[in-house]
C-alpha cells in the first residue's frame, strides 16, 4: 500500500494525492458503518440467554444476508414474562432505553419469555396474555421502525435425568404423558399468536416440532429426541442451531 501511494505522489499533483486519500478515508468510513447497520435485541429467560452465548452469532454467521446485524443481548435466565412486564429491578426499561437510543435504523427484537412462568409460578398459559400485551406495548411505543419476533420453545424431554425431571414434570402437570403435557405448551403458542395479532410489527414463530424435524407440525405423543438436550428442559449447541434454524427460516430471512 505504501508502494502504490510513493507511486502516485510520484506522478501526480500533491492535491491530487490528498483528495485519494479523502476518498480513500470515505470508503473505509462508510464500510465500517455498513458492518453493523441493524441491530437485533435478544431478551428474555435462559433459552435467549443460551442463545445469545453462541447459536446466535453462529446462524447469523451462516445467513449472508444477515451479515451487517450486530447482536445485543439482555437475556436473563430464569426470568418470567411477568416480571419483564412488571419491570423487575428495570431490567426492561434499559432494553428499551437501549432501542430508543439505537442510531442504526429498524432495530429487531427477538425473545423467548413464558417457560418459566408456567414452570415455576404455575401459570396458565392463557394467563400470560395480558403481560404478553403488555411487553408488546411498551416495546412498540419506543419506535415505529421495530420489528418484533417472539419465540416459541419446542417439545421437551423429562427422561433425560429422569428421576429429578419426571417428578417434577408429575408435580406440575399431574402427568408425565406426552400426549398430556405438549399440548399445554401448544396452548401457549397459539396465547401469543392470539396476542400477537392485534399487533402490526410483531411475529409469533411456531418453532414447536423443529427437534423433530417438523417444525410447526410437533408429534404430541412422543418427546424430541434426547440428542438436543443438555438437561430436560435446555438445549444443547445443535438442539439450538435446528431451533435457530426455524427462526431464520420464518422470521430473519430479509
Amino acid at each position: 500500500m505504501k508502494q502504490h501511494l510513493r507511486a502516485v505522489k510520484k506522478n501526480f499533483p500533491v492535491v491530487i494525492l490528498a483528495v485519494f486519500a479523502m476518498v480513500l478515508i470515505a470508503c473505509q468510513t462508510t464500510t465500517v458503518s455498513a458492518a453493523s447497520h441493524r441491530t437485533l435485541y435478544v431478551f428474555g429467560d435462559s433459552w435467549s440467554a443460551e442463545m445469545a452465548e453462541g447459536p446466535f452469532q453462529q446462524a447469523l454467521a451462516a445467513h449472508p444476508a444477515a451479515e451487517s446485524i450486530a447482536l445485543q443481548s439482555y437475556a436473563i435466565g430464569g426470568t418470567t414474562l411477568e416480571q419483564w412486564a412488571a419491570d423487575e429491578d428495570e431490567m426492561f426499561s434499559e432494553l428499551l432505553e437501549a432501542i430508543e437510543a439505537d442510531p442504526q435504523p429498524a432495530p429487531i427484537v427477538f425473545f423467548t419469555l413464558g417457560g418459566n412462568d408456567i414452570l415455576e409460578e404455575w401459570a396458565d398459559p392463557e394467563a400470560l396474555a395480558e403481560p404478553l400485551e403488555d411487553v408488546l406495548v411498551e416495546l412498540l411505543e419506543t419506535r415505529e421502525d421495530l420489528q418484533v419476533i417472539v419465540g416459541n420453545y419446542d417439545v421437551v424431554n423429562p427422561n433425560i435425568d429422569s428421576d429429578e425431571c419426571n417428578s417434577w414434570f408429575l408435580e406440575r402437570f399431574d402427568s408425565t404423558d406426552p400426549a398430556d403435557i405438549n399440548p399445554i405448551w401448544l396452548t401457549l403458542n397459539d396465547t401469543y399468536q392470539d396476542v400477537a395479532s392485534q399487533f402490526n410489527r410483531v411475529q409469533v414463530v411456531n418453532t414447536y416440532g423443529s427437534l423433530q424435524g417438523q417444525p410447526g407440525a410437533p408429534n404430541i405423543s412422543t418427546w424430541s429426541p434426547q440428542q438436543y438436550f443438555t438437561d430436560c428442559i435446555h438445549l444443547n449447541a445443535e438442539g439450538y442451531a435446528r431451533y435457530l434454524d426455524t427462526i431464520f427460516s420464518n422470521a430473519l430471512t430479509n
